[in-house]
């Protein structure tokens, strides 16, 4: 899970959450979205 941050002002950033149940802002996404063929014809 990640939340993206887009300022008015200033670069597009990620929170992502670390394991001492903490925020770390990343400039990247490292997500891996599924890309799944649900139908095909």
């Amino acid at each position: 899970m990640e939340i993206k941050v887009v300022p008015k002002v200033g670069p597009t950033y990620y929170l992502v959450p670390t394991e001492d149940d903490e925020m770390k802002r990343q400039k990247d996404s490292n997500l891996t979205v599924p890309k799944w063929v649900i139908f095909s014809w």
